[in-house]
């Protein structure tokens, strides 16, 4: 950090240093807020990125509904005396989740599912072929 240095003390480096430091940083704060962005993104994508947010937006609430309802935190972890409770409704939302996914989407449902085991990301065959 530069500090203020009186120039009769032969402080004048510092104080220029410090001044041109303030300028330029008032000029790149001053140009952020008044220039145009070079980023132009047409309508169409405009709506496909609020679709893709708003679907964003829809999962986190309902994995946030079922975390609430299992008595889970961001990780999957709970309490010691909740811990069944939390596996058994954890297996029954997943396998819901693969009742409703289509076919060719269940893999990767599986796979991205938040709350499982480390070890648990293959799905097996009969699972996926599976009409549930």
């Amino acid at each position: 950090m530069v500090y203020h240095q009186n120039k009769h003390r032969g402080g004048g480096k510092a104080h220029t240093n410090r001044t041109v430091f303030r300028l330029e940083e008032a000029n790149l704060y001053y140009t952020a807020v008044t220039a145009t962005c070079p980023v132009i993104f047409s309508n169409k994508e405009r709506e496909a990125v609020i679709a893709e947010s708003q679907e964003w937006n829809e999962s986190e609430q309902l994995l946030s509904q079922i975390r609430e309802y299992l008595g889970i935190d961001l990780e999957g972890g709970t309490e010691l005396d909740n811990v069944e409770r939390a596996v058994e409704g954890n297996r029954q939302f997943r396998m819901e989740m693969l009742r409703q996914a289509e076919v060719d989407e269940r893999e990767i449902c599986w796979r991205n599912w938040p709350y499982k085991d480390d070890e648990d990301v293959k799905m097996t065959a009969c699972l996926l072929r599976s009409n549930f």
